[in-house]
């Protein structure tokens, strides 16, 4: 008589996009407005911990007239920063009211540590690289080129209002591991956290010659435990 010998081949599959900290395309833009910092009226008030669409937290110190994020430069107080940062920063536009004067200057700064409040835009120990402007009546938006983590911006003299101003943020890429049998027949994959399990249908058993593919190839680094479990690790960008 003779025997044969069935095999459940494991085929990992997908190592995709999603949780490692290398910067890559996905971006996510936060919208701040008057609702956002919560101030209304033309009293400036301080506000902290907001945050929006992407991992950025906001603090600052505000007025609300005319519907809008009011700031002005005297006093030495007065704007906003992050606290916690959203990635890389990419951009960020702003929409005037037309009620700030014409030539009115907002002021980008940009660094790698974390601000702690709008004071540190006006100490220059603190409120890191001027990356840029955006002037009333001239321009709406700046792109942000280097490496910046942390963003922070005050007007440069008097008064203005702002209706909106957009942050568009570079996040991480983040990686996804999908396991998947190459036929359900013979047995079935399952992920925990790094480690996927192997379970063979009676009569099968895990291949000990091909366990696994990787796709894309060279993503990741598979580790054999020998017991029909593998450990992914070392997941990489292409």
């Amino acid at each position: 008589m003779k025997h044969f010998t069935k095999f459940l081949f494991l085929t990992l599959l997908s190592v995709m996009l999603g949780n490692v900290h290398v910067w890559g395309q996905a971006t996510k833009t936060d919208v701040l407005d008057q609702a956002f910092t919560g101030v209304t009226g033309t009293n400036y008030v301080e506000w902290s911990g907001k945050t929006s669409n992407s991992n950025a937290v906001y603090a600052g110190q505000s007025a609300g007239g005319n519907s809008s994020i009011q700031l002005r430069s005297s006093n030495s107080n007065s704007g906003v920063v992050t606290t916690t940062s959203g990635g890389k920063v990419k951009s960020i536009t702003v929409e005037w009211k037309s009620s700030t004067s014409a030539g009115r200057i907002l002021q980008i700064y940009g660094k790698n540590t974390a601000y702690t409040a709008a004071t540190d835009l006006y100490n220059s120990s603190n409120q890191g690289t001027l990356l840029g402007t955006i002037v009333m009546g001239t321009s709406t938006s700046l792109t942000i080129d280097g490496d910046y983590e942390y963003i922070g911006f005050r007007s440069a003299s008097g008064a203005m209002y702002l209706t909106s101003v957009s942050i568009e943020w570079e996040t991480g890429i983040s990686y996804t591991i999908t396991p998947t049998s190459n036929d359900t027949n013979m047995g079935t994959v399952s992920l925990s956290g790094s480690t996927i399990t192997a379970t063979p249908k009676t009569g099968y058993r895990v291949s000990k010659t091909t366990p696994y593919t990787v796709t894309p190839s060279g993503t990741a680094t598979i580790t054999d435990n020998e017991d029909n479990t593998f450990t992914v690790s070392n997941l990489t960008g292409l």
